[in-house]
């Protein structure tokens, strides 16, 4: 049997839920600690050894850590060198990795939405991550971000409140274009 280190995915999300409602949900404000939350589970030793598979919108491989109806924490591969196009996710996401390395960027809109197919997009985050790194993107309208994994061991945890939004945006940022999609049709497609 398996010891557990005693900061498990579940004491994270309680953690992470205290910390917003001390902060009356407000993920700006509360972002200083979450982050120390996020990566506090990322130095957890044995997280691919735990979960239960899942599917997912952009990666091969992904498993809940934990969920509930308000909350959850996923961790997932992404793969080397499969670029996930800007996206939406109709909700606030953190993203911590927990190996290897991700290159990530985050679009915050110029415009007001109110076109269909058009996005005016600007890059407010442009890293390679590495563990423990977190990025935390915001409430929508600004909760776009891409990323390609660029090793072989890349994965990442997610972590978010409530459900993705079903219907997904995915972003041209040079056509300043998007085009909508149901949140699993990229990635059937790139499976064909």
């Amino acid at each position: 049997m398996t010891t557990m280190p005693s900061y498990s995915p579940r004491r994270c999300a309680q953690d992470i839920l205290a910390c917003l409602a001390k902060h009356h949900n407000d993920m700006a404000a509360a972002a200083p600690q979450v982050t120390q939350h996020i990566q506090s589970l990322l130095h957890h030793p044995s997280l691919l050894d735990l979960g239960v598979p899942r599917s997912s919108a952009h990666t091969q491989d992904s498993v809940w850590l934990y969920y509930d109806p308000e909350f959850f924490i996923l961790i997932s591969h992404p793969g080397k060198d499969v670029a996930v196009p800007a996206h939406n996710h109709g909700t606030w996401e953190a993203i911590g990795l927990y190996h290897g390395a991700l290159r990530y960027s985050r679009y915050q809109r110029r415009d007001d939405g109110a076109k269909p197919g058009y996005a005016d997009l600007t890059i407010v985050e442009e890293r390679v991550m590495r563990p423990p790194e977190v990025s935390i993107l915001p409430a929508p309208p600004n909760d776009i971000h891409g990323f390609t994994g660029l090793t072989d061991d890349t994965y990442i945890l997610a972590l978010s409140t409530g459900a993705y939004s079903p219907l997904r945006h995915y972003y041209n940022p040079v056509e300043k274009s998007y085009t909508a999609r149901p949140q699993y049709q990229w990635n059937a497609a790139r499976s064909k």
